[in-house]
């Protein structure tokens, strides 16, 4: 009744705003075509998942995966879905599956780097699944340094073959998603040996299981890591070689080869850009992800916090308080959905960047790859951080409620935790964007950093705008990374760069890459909200515009200070985000329903559309509990009975 009431009293334009952000999240498919897989996907047992699979044990969590896998695949077949059609597919799954490894990481990995003398013959059975794949490449030893990846991959002139071999304990494959149970083949990075002379980091498909039997081949130790903080229906793997011989064509040769002399030869020297270019889309794709489990997380707290009620009402006798009423709650509420608008408007911009520099390349062109690579490192380092942060907050927002399963919150944090260290660490990520910015005083910087190396920014103008406040982001970070800046040149004279930014500059370089994360973010907020024409859509956003930067703004005070701007103003600032609370308090609801999320996809007691929180907790929790199948725990008294 509560939330029927909340949708009736909106003032929003519901189904503009719905079209609005889906430019956004998907900016090549038509709402429509989004309602309809959605609306099939929800029709399908097997990937309609409910709150019960949170009473799964990890074997069962296992099979149901590979059920849900099934039937995806079937679907996305059937379906004809294109690359952003798949990717709609995969945000309204549960979990990342053996299934899903497959199709998005392993098939593109193995397109990109196969000859088309490989693919012809490998292609077909990836499409039918009878090669079931995984990408391996991080080690038990090494992560994110990829050249230190100590699998070695020998070629043997002889037989024409490569051995390959796990030379010592930390040269384990690890981690890797679809290895411990389901993969017969994975995508190795190895290092490559020819006549003793190490060539670095090389892939090779290699055959780890039978196709026919399923079992380890000779030479093959492979295996499930155990459990984990979430992800549970996904079989993270590990995998040794002891003198594992492959044939030589399963080196995968689209830019490098053996030739038939047994030399090295190189066939694309524009292959490293284009390998680049592929790392650079995996972090892109975290940003891309962003904001579903966050919309998620909100759709939850939110629906959750209009139900809840503690305490009397005493502008209206006889009833209590919504949780959603008191400020505190809307504080924390609407800064977290702040930023998933925040991070969903600058999907496009950085989106076109990088297609137009594929294309380039692709094309055999040689662009810089400079920008992009800053950029992406930036808006993954500080997406997947602040995200997870922000699903973190919609939890405790639910109470104590918030720590069960149930609440379908956990889930979301623990499959979106591995994202600040996967396909990058974020402090190294965070380093390389700071090398990059210093760098920059010492040759023409691109327009978008333009204004760090540029004159001193001192912010003018009417405090309520977005255009002072856009200068006050551009000036804190402005004063942040010269500042790295001017101690880099110092330290210099002394010491290599190395030991600079090993030992000397990581935590002032790291906190400066933050207020260079806001300035660019905030931009692409005023320039979203500006396409948009008058009206109470416009309005709540430019509220929501308001929170983010009083919630952001504030910590840099002394900073903004010393560049002349008066303490006054951040009073001003904060005020107008306490009015923007309020203001934004009647539309909350209608913002995040915006989105359009089904009851199939949040698995979620307390985020139920219809609102029966209480009575469907209960039922669940006594018809589905396994631990409530019996009156008496079978074994308890065996155990209890003798301390009597």
């Amino acid at each position: 009744m509560a939330l029927v009431e909340e949708r009736k009293s909106t003032t929003l334009s519901m189904e503009e705003l719905t079209r609005f952000i889906y430019a956004h999240a998907y900016s090549e498919t038509p709402l429509e075509r989004i309602r309809e897989i959605r609306e099939k996907m929800a029709k399908i047992p097997e990937l309609s998942l409910t709150v019960n699979r949170y009473y799964d044990t990890r074997e069962q969590s296992l099979k149901r995966a590979l059920l849900f896998g099934n039937a995806w695949v079937t679907m996305i077949k059937k379906e004809k879905l294109n690359h952003e059609e798949l990717q709609i597919a995969y945000e309204n799954s549960f979990e990342l599956t053996a299934h899903i490894a497959h199709i998005t990481f392993f098939v593109p990995s193995l397109i990109l780097q196969a000859d088309n003398d490989q693919l012809r013959e490998w292609m077909p059975l990836c499409e039918t699944m009878e090669m079931v794949g995984c990408y391996a490449q991080t080690e038990l030893g090494h992560g994110s340094d990829v050249r230190g990846l100590e699998i070695q991959a020998t070629y043997d002139h002889l037989s024409k073959s490569f051995i390959l071999h796990s030379p010592t304990i930390t040269a384990t494959k690890w981690w890797i998603g679809a290895l411990g149970c389901a993969a017969n083949h994975a995508l190795v990075i190895a290092q490559l040996y020819i006549n003793g002379t190490c060539y670095g980091p090389h892939p090779f498909l290699v055959p780890i299981r039978d196709i026919k039997t399923h079992m380890p081949y000779d030479g093959v130790d492979v295996g499930d890591i155990g459990p984990k903080i979430g992800f549970h229906s996904n079989d993270n793997g590990f995998l040794r070689f002891n003198n594992y011989r492959i044939p030589k064509k399963y080196m995968l040769t689209r830019f490098s080869k053996i030739n038939d002399t047994g030399d090295y030869e190189i066939i694309d020297p524009n292959s490293i850009k284009i390998l680049y270019l592929s790392l650079v889309r995996a972090r892109l794709f975290i940003l891309a992800d962003a904001w579903f489990p966050l919309s998620s997380a909100l759709t939850i707290a939110i629906r959750y916090s209009i139900i809840r009620k503690q305490f009397a009402d005493n502008e209206k006798p006889g009833t209590e308080k919504k949780i959603i009423d008191y400020q505190i709650q809307q504080n924390k509420l609407f800064v977290m959905l702040s930023r998933l608008f925040a991070f969903l408007f600058v999907r496009v911009p950085i989106n076109n960047m990088y297609f137009k520099i594929e294309k380039e390349v692709t094309s055999g062109k040689s662009p810089s790859l400079d920008i992009l690579h800053c950029l992406v490192c930036l808006y993954k380092v500080y997406a997947s951080s602040k995200v997870l942060e922000a699903i973190e907050t919609c939890r405790r927002a639910c109470g104590g409620h918030g720590y069960s399963m149930l609440s379908g919150i956990p889930s979301l944090y623990t499959t979106f935790l591995p994202k600040v260290t996967y396909d990058g660490d974020n402090n190294i990520l965070s380093l390389q964007v700071i090398k990059y910015l210093v760098s920059l005083f010492h040759k023409k910087s691109p327009k978008e950093f333009a204004y760090i190396t540029g004159a001193k920014i001192t912010p003018t103008g009417d405090v309520h705008s977005s255009s002072f406040q856009q200068q006050c982001f551009m000036a804190v970070a402005q004063y942040k990374v010269n500042r790295v800046n001017k101690h880099f040149q110092e330290l210099k004279t002394r010491f290599t760069k190395e030991k600079i930014w090993n030992s000397l500059l990581q935590v002032e370089g790291i906190e400066a890459t933050e207020p260079v994360f806001h300035a660019h973010i905030h931009q692409c907020f005023i320039d979203t909200i500006d396409k948009l024409p008058n009206g109470t859509n416009k309005d709540a956003l430019e509220c929501l515009r308001k929170i983010y930067v009083a919630s952001e703004i504030e910590k840099y005070s002394g900073i903004l200070m010393n560049c002349g701007v008066k303490y006054e103003t951040f009073e001003t600032i904060q005020q107008d985000s306490v009015h923007a609370l309020s203001l934004v308090r009647p539309n909350a609801l209608g913002l995040i329903e915006a989105f359009e999320l089904k009851d199939e996809a949040l698995h979620s007691i307390l985020g139920r559309k219809d609102g029966d929180v209480y009575n469907q907790m209960f039922q669940n929790v006594k018809t589905q509990n396994p631990i409530n199948k019996t009156k008496v725990l079978p074994g308890l008294l065996d155990y209890l009975r003798p301390k009597i």
